[in-house]
């Protein structure tokens, strides 16, 4: 993985984990928010999937790199 990739990895994680703690403070001043609820747990999936792309690409790069 180069730097370039590791900047914009970073950068990701960075921001999946500061709009996630916003969600979450949304979430909980309006529990009863059916909306935003789903908007929590449909970003969550998203940033999963993600990170289980990015899990395989470097397993694939791994594995070619042998």
């Amino acid at each position: 993985m180069n730097k370039i990739q590791n900047t914009k990895d970073l950068s990701f994680y960075n921001n999946a984990i500061l709009f996630t703690e916003l969600i979450n403070k949304k979430v909980n001043d309006n529990i009863d928010d059916e909306e935003l609820k789903l908007m929590q747990t449909l970003i969550i999936d998203i940033f999963f999937y993600v990170n289980n792309l990015q899990t395989h690409l470097a397993n694939i790069k791994i594995q070619n790199s042998k």
